[in-house]
């Protein structure tokens, strides 16, 4: 059985595979993104809509403790991600960077602003 934690772990999942810009040149988003929208041929537009549903379609065949699998493999998911408050409690001081990671509860040598570049355009 599919629940509302499932449904927001499927758009995420669509987004991930379909970013901002891609979605962007659907007629139901309002504007287009003109970069996206000159690489692709109207064929592959008019496909988009369509992949998406499939898309969503199987991710809600599969079973939730799948689909959790499937959300968090993300490294900033991983356990390795994770601060350790005891040891950044006792810095006399945080860089940027440090905070930033530290208010999100991470790692700041894992989850940095370089690491997250990757990532920059493909998930919110």
């Amino acid at each position: 059985m599919v629940t509302l934690s499932d449904i927001d772990t499927i758009e995420f999942l669509v987004g991930r595979k379909f970013p901002p810009r891609t979605l962007a040149v659907l007629p139901s988003a309002g504007k287009t993104d003109q970069k996206v929208s000159s690489r692709l041929s109207m064929t592959e537009r008019a496909l988009i809509p369509m992949q998406v549903a499939d898309h969503r379609a199987v991710l809600r065949a599969i079973p939730s403790d799948e689909l959790e699998a499937l959300f968090n493999r993300r490294f900033f998911h991983h356990p390795n991600a994770d601060a350790d408050f005891d040891h950044w409690s006792k810095a006399a001081h945080w860089t940027l960077d440090e905070a930033v990671a530290l208010s999100f509860g991470k790692e700041r040598k894992v989850v940095n602003s370089t690491a997250l570049q990757t990532l920059q355009d493909v998930s919110p």
